[in-house]
């Protein structure tokens, strides 16, 4: 309901893009903190003879991959939620994010901020969050056609693709 198909191809690209971090962060963490911890055990043992500058290189390749290792999970995390609060809401779409939070059986800010942040990186299409009343807010956009009725004449505005009766004469008038 929330999601065109645009919206759900760019949250499987970003699926791909963080599953492929949590991959390339562990490989590379695994082998650069494995080589940092040799680099530190060769130093307490006194059988090092490098120069600090690989000490400091394979730390900071280490912390890199930490961190893109890190970012991964966050996104994939982030997307799994996505899919599942997409389910809930396709059920009641008006939903105050109390009620989210109770399905879930998950804290109230934890819900409002994960809700954020998915409006922010648009995984969430044509919903906005209310502040004031705490809850989601379908953001589709009306659009209102002028029609003339074919009986008396008149000009009615109605929603396009609908059908409405006239405001004169009471007859029906739409595409």
């Amino acid at each position: 309901m929330f999601q065109d198909n645009l919206i759900k191809n760019k949250v499987i690209v970003s699926f791909i893009y963080g599953v492929l971090q949590i991959v390339s962060g562990g490989v590379s963490f695994f082998i650069f903190g494995l080589t940092f911890l040799d680099v530190i055990w060769s130093i307490i043992m006194g059988t090092y003879t490098e120069e600090a500058i690989t000490v400091i290189v394979h730390f900071v390749f280490a912390g890199g991959s930490l961190v893109i290792l890190m970012h991964g999970i966050r996104r994939v995390r982030l997307i799994t939620l996505c899919k599942h609060y997409m389910r809930l809401l396709s059920v009641t779409p008006s939903a105050s994010i109390e009620q989210l939070a109770e399905l879930l059986v998950c804290p109230v800010p934890v819900v409002r901020s994960n809700i954020i942040k998915m409006i922010q990186k648009r995984y969430i299409s044509s919903v906005c969050f209310d502040v004031k009343t705490n809850s989601l807010i379908d953001d589709v956009k009306i659009r209102y056609r002028t029609v003339k009725c074919k009986n008396c004449g008149g000009k009615n505005k109605i929603i396009k693709g609908s059908y409405a009766e006239c405001e004169f004469c009471k007859d029906i008038i739409g595409e």
